[in-house]
This record gives C-alpha cells, sequence and structure tokens, in this order.
C-alpha cells in the first residue's frame, strides 16, 4: 500500500472515530439497531453531526484527488476532468448511501422485534432491493461519464483504484466501529461502579487416601 495512501486512510479514520463519539438519538425509536448513518454510531443526527460529515467530505475528495494522479496516475488535465463527472455524482452517491443504511436498519429493526408482519418484511425487502439497484444503476451511469472524457485504460484504471480505495476505507471503518463499541462498553464498566463479588472461601482438601483395603 502506497505511505500517502495510508495515511490518508489512518486520517479519514480519525474523522470517522470523531462522529462516533456524538452518536445522537437512536433511529426508529429508543429500541432502534443504531447502525452506521444518521442518528446511528458515526452518525450524524447529534450536535455538530453536519460539520463533521462536512469533514469527511472534503477529506474523501482530497483523498480522491490524490489517488487520481498519484494512484491511476492521470495527468493534471485528465485528473480535472475525471474529479469533475466524479463531483457531479457526490450528492447522489451520498444519498444512495443514506437510502440502503436506511433500509438495512428497518430490517433489522423488524428481525429484533420478532414481528411476525409478513407485509412490513416485504416492505423492507423491497426498499432495500430498491435502494442496492439505484446504487449499481448509479455507478454504470458513472462509469459511462468517466469513459467520455477519459481514454478506456485512464477509465480502467481510475475505476480499479476507487475499488480499492473502498475497500480499505470499509476495512478502517470496521476497525472504527470495533473501537467505538470497545470504547463504550469500557465506559459502562466503568459508570457502573460495582466491585466484582469476592471470591468464596477455597474447597476444603480432599480426604487422605485410606490404607490397603480399609473402608
Amino acid at each position: 500500500m502506497k505511505k500517502w495512501l495510508l495515511m490518508s486512510l489512518l486520517a479519514t479514520s480519525l474523522l470517522t472515530g470523531v462522529a462516533m463519539a456524538d452518536p445522537g438519538p437512536p433511529p426508529h425509536g429508543p429500541h432502534g439497531s443504531g447502525g452506521m448513518g444518521p442518528g446511528g454510531p458515526g452518525g450524524h443526527g447529534g450536535p455538530g453531526g453536519e460539520q463533521r460529515r462536512a469533514q469527511m467530505q472534503q477529506r474523501m475528495k482530497e483523498m480522491r484527488a490524490q489517488l487520481l494522479r498519484r494512484e491511476a496516475g492521470l495527468d493534471e488535465a485528465s485528473a480535472q476532468k475525471a474529479e469533475k463527472v466524479l463531483d457531479g455524482f457526490d450528492a447522489d452517491r451520498q444519498k444512495g448511501h443514506r437510502d440502503v443504511g436506511e433500509a438495512r436498519r428497518g430490517l433489522a429493526d423488524l428481525a429484533q422485534s420478532d414481528s411476525k408482519d409478513e407485509g412490513a418484511y416485504k416492505k423492507a425487502l423491497d426498499a432495500l432491493i430498491a435502494a442496492n439497484r439505484a446504487q449499481q444503476d448509479l455507478r454504470s451511469r458513472e462509469l459511462d461519464e468517466l469513459r467520455k472524457v477519459l481514454s478506456q485504460r485512464e477509465t480502467a484504471k481510475v475505476l480499479l483504484s476507487l475499488e480499492r480505495m473502498q475497500q480499505m476505507m470499509r476495512q478502517e471503518m470496521k476497525k472504527a466501529r470495533k473501537a467505538w463499541l470497545k470504547a463504550e462498553l469500557d465506559r459502562m464498566e466503568g459508570e457502573d461502579g460495582d466491585d466484582p463479588p469476592p471470591p468464596g472461601p477455597p474447597p476444603p482438601p480432599p480426604p487422605p487416601p485410606r490404607k490397603g483395603g480399609q473402608k
């Protein structure tokens, strides 16, 4: 992995960790699943969430700009063309991520509540399938637009580079989620304040072995 990309991923994961520090209200009531997204751990529903989201979006753009030039090897003119295309899809991409996250949380809430409502399950599954299809369609349109402004070779290199970055980002966010959960568990244990029960008395020693055939 290139050193600059690793450092960028670490910096972005730190911003993700900052967002996790203020999860905001849980989605869908007090027993929501609290997944990644607005209202969940790493979400942007709490105070200052919009500012953190803007910071993360700006950081992602900076990473993408470096990736286009260093990882994909585009010259400045081609990199600017690619950035213009990708920037044009940013709003739709962010909406797609939110739609998928909300659909998954809705499905998880149903399963967690042990609902027997088949209609509700159908609606939740339909929403998740539609959100995933919308994301696939968005990626196809984005790729079509890139092919109009870049050579086929350049487009392929950009596509592969972006996929590698997304994979690494998922890994970093997974680590950040685990760190957040561990910190929350440690905090709750600290607030509990209950000392562990004292150890009980030691067990009695075993009886001495009997001699010969004594009973």
